[in-house]
C-alpha cells in the first residue's frame, strides 16, 4: 500500500510511517511529561500524532511547542496501564512514546485515545 494513503487502524502502533515510506523505527519507551519536556529542550525532535481512522500527523517544527502546550500536555496520560478518558478535557488523551530512527535525533509519538 502507498504510505500516503495508509491510515491508523489500531493502537498501539507497531510501526510509524510518513507520506512517502514506512520508517525503520523502534519504540524505546513510554514517556512522562517531565521526560518529554527534557527531550524538547535538549535536541531537535519530530512529533507525530496517531489517531484511529486518520493518517499520522507529523507536526511542523515551528508549531511543536504551541501544539505541545495547548493540546498534548493537558491530555497526556501518565500511566499507560490504567487511565480514564473522563479525566481529560474533551474526553480524549494521549500516550507518548519515544521512537529511535536513524534519520532523526528522536521521534515522540502521541497515540490519541478517545
Amino acid at each position: 500500500m502507498n504510505p500516503s494513503h495508509k491510515i491508523v487502524t489500531e493502537l498501539p502502533l507497531s510501526s510509524i510511517w510518513n507520506s512517502t515510506e514506512e520508517l525503520d523505527a523502534t519504540r524505546i519507551s513510554y514517556l512522562t511529561k517531565e521526560e518529554i519536556i527534557e527531550i524538547l529542550r535538549e535536541k531537535p525532535v519530530k512529533l507525530v500524532i496517531a489517531s484511529i481512522g486518520e493518517k499520522p500527523e507529523w507536526i511542523d517544527s515551528a508549531d511543536q511547542f504551541k501544539i505541545w502546550n495547548k493540546t498534548l500536555s493537558p491530555r497526556l496520560v501518565s500511566n499507560q496501564h490504567t487511565f480514564s478518558l473522563d479525566d481529560f478535557p474533551g474526553n480524549y488523551g494521549f500516550l507518548a512514546s519515544l521512537w529511535e530512527y536513524q534519520k532523526y535525533s528522536a521521534i515522540i509519538l502521541f497515540e490519541k485515545y478517545h
